[in-house]
């Protein structure tokens, strides 16, 4: 079997306009410019973000042009499942893929297929990828519900990118285990930092919390900042289950409605989650500032730490600005902590202004959803 690379040939990625022809971008490609154009008939049955292998078949005429090519091979595809709109037309039944993929409508069988009604969103899985030529077919694998109704959005985003969003009984089994086997009272090996004075500043809408602070000063003047991240690795093993899983999902996903986690939420939501008030593993980075916020020391280690009080941001920003005044159930030593926070940032963000830092100021738009799910609104944060 020959290996793609040693074909004759250019491997890419592809990308398929709406009129039908497109262009594959070369693997080690550095500009637009170097990208190769697609005709539509000279695309055979390629989908967007396939990896193909193209022949050249005409050079340009003169310099910024693009070359020409012909798809000779599919290395591998982006993906065998789309979603779209359900249709009948003529006896038989359709899908409209969501996107510029596919400008022809996908076959997928007889009329009511699965239980589908028409203007319904469905998910299919291809049979037969469409070409210039040959229409395409598929098969309707999830009917997701009807257009606009809560929820549908949500889901066609998951599973039009392919989200996974449930999790092997294996990996469950094995995150199960590792929640069995931690006890807040093992510190054994760990720097014992329960008694140390530590918060969580996050949005007030974050969903996870997995990093935590703490500072001081000492009576030279420097600053000691604890800098605490959950130590995920404690409970992910290399080549586990659990490992394997969360390779292959890369990271957490964040809609409006609902994080999809890269890891079992007994871990996500549980033991890798700095909640207020509990034991948990880390992984602490102590940086040591002189009174002109230079680096002076820096060290790490495997940490266990208990946090004191979690703040959102806006809530964290009003104690800064007025530490000395009481806040409600927020402790005098908490108030102090975050007074010097502030007092330790400025002296860090003039020392990045000094050096020329470039800062952007650029809105946040947050989506406001109703009690059913429905978008009702947006605002700036």
């Amino acid at each position: 079997i020959r290996r793609p690379e040693r074909e004759a040939g250019i491997i890419g990625t592809f990308r398929r306009s709406s009129r039908g022809f497109g262009f594959v971008r070369p693997l080690k490609a550095e500009r637009k410019a170097d990208q190769i154009y697609i005709p539509p008939e000279s695309s055979g049955d390629a989908s967007s973000g396939d990896e193909v292998i193209v022949k050249i078949i005409k050079r340009p005429k003169r310099a910024g042009m693009n070359l020409e090519g012909k798809i000779i091979r599919i290395v591998s595809r982006a993906s065998g499942v789309f979603v779209g709109t359900y249709f009948e037309r003529g006896g038989g039944a359709y899908v409209q893929i969501d996107g510029t993929s596919f400008r022809d409508p996908i076959s997928v069988g007889d009329p009511g297929a699965k239980g589908a009604k028409p203007g319904e969103k469905v998910a299919i899985e291809m049979v037969c990828f469409p070409t210039p030529f040959v229409e395409g077919e598929g098969v309707i694998t999830e009917i997701l519900g009807e257009r606009g109704q809560p929820g549908v959005d949500t889901l066609t985003i998951i599973r039009a990118f392919n989200i996974p969003d449930t999790f092997d009984d294996s990996v469950l089994d094995e995150a199960r285990e590792q929640a069995k086997g931690f006890s807040e009272e093992d510190v054994s090996g760990r720097l014992d930092l329960r008694d140390t004075l530590t918060v969580t500043i996050d949005p007030a809408t974050a969903r996870d919390f997995d990093d935590a602070i703490s500072l001081t000063r000492d009576e030279r003047g420097f600053w000691n900042l604890g800098v605490h991240i959950a130590d995920v690795s404690h409970f992910v093993r290399p080549g586990s289950d659990i490992d394997q899983s969360a390779r292959h999902r890369g990271t957490s996903v964040y809609l409006p409605d609902r994080v999809i986690p890269m890891l079992p939420e007994v871990l996500s939501n549980g033991l890798a989650s700095l909640q207020q008030g509990r034991v948990r593993y880390t992984v602490s980075a102590f940086l040591e500032f002189g009174d002109s916020g230079v680096v002076t020391d820096r060290r790490l280690a495997r940490s266990v730490i208990r946090v004191d009080h979690r703040f959102s941001y806006e809530q964290a920003f009003e104690v800064m600005k007025a530490p000395d005044r009481e806040h409600e159930g927020i402790s005098p030593e908490i108030r102090q902590m975050l007074g010097r926070m502030l007092e330790l940032a400025m002296i860090l963000r003039q020392r990045r202004y000094t050096r020329g830092a470039l800062e952007l100021a650029l809105p946040e738009v947050a989506v406001e959803l109703d009690g059913v799910g429905q978008v009702s609104g947006a605002h700036l944060v």
